[in-house]
């Protein structure tokens, strides 16, 4: 019975980790890290492309909606790096001069490009007026977004003047 007592203990008291248990505890780490980084630039990208994306569908609704109210001309001015809203003339006076409501300027490295219904190849906007008027279809665009070599397509629906279609590629 005492030899039982008198066994050597499981663990020694100066003992450390192997080079075996470090290497794997590493190698969990590099691959864990692997998969993270990737996927956190990805949304990050996703990120950058859908703000100005959002604040312009936000726009165009908006501009719809204030032209049945106040039954005057709305205009989203597209620009190669800024977006504008302007109240436009209202149908009693004319003459009246746009009145700027808000704009926004897009990140740097962020591109827009625009392309009108039925054509093929999209162009960079130089002040380019998408209008809205009291009981009028908007214009059916669709709007591009790039940044990178990742893009946001939106196609804006004429009658409400939401986004109808969506295509994000983010590498």
């Amino acid at each position: 019975m005492n030899a039982f007592f008198h066994q050597k203990p499981l663990c020694r008291p100066n003992s450390a980790f192997t080079l075996l248990e470090i290497t794997l505890s590493l190698a969990v780490v590099v691959v864990v890290l692997g998969t993270a980084v990737p996927a956190l630039t990805g949304w990050q990208s996703q990120t950058s492309l859908r703000d100005p994306s959002d604040r312009l569908g936000q726009m165009a609704r908006q501009a719809m909606s204030m032209s049945d109210e106040e039954d005057r001309i709305f205009m989203v001015i597209l620009d190669g790096e800024r977006i504008s809203l302007y109240r436009g003339e209202s149908r009693n006076q004319s003459g009246e001069h746009p009145h700027l409501m808000e704009c926004f300027i897009l990140e740097k490295g962020a591109r827009l490009k625009y392309r009108k219904l039925g054509e093929e190849k999209w162009a960079t906007p130089k002040a380019y007026p998408w209008r809205f008027a009291r009981g009028k279809l908007c214009e059916p665009l669709a709007i591009r977004f790039e940044r990178g070599n990742g893009y946001l397509e939106q196609a804006f629906h004429p009658l409400t003047a939401s986004v109808r279609e969506e295509n994000l590629y983010s590498p």
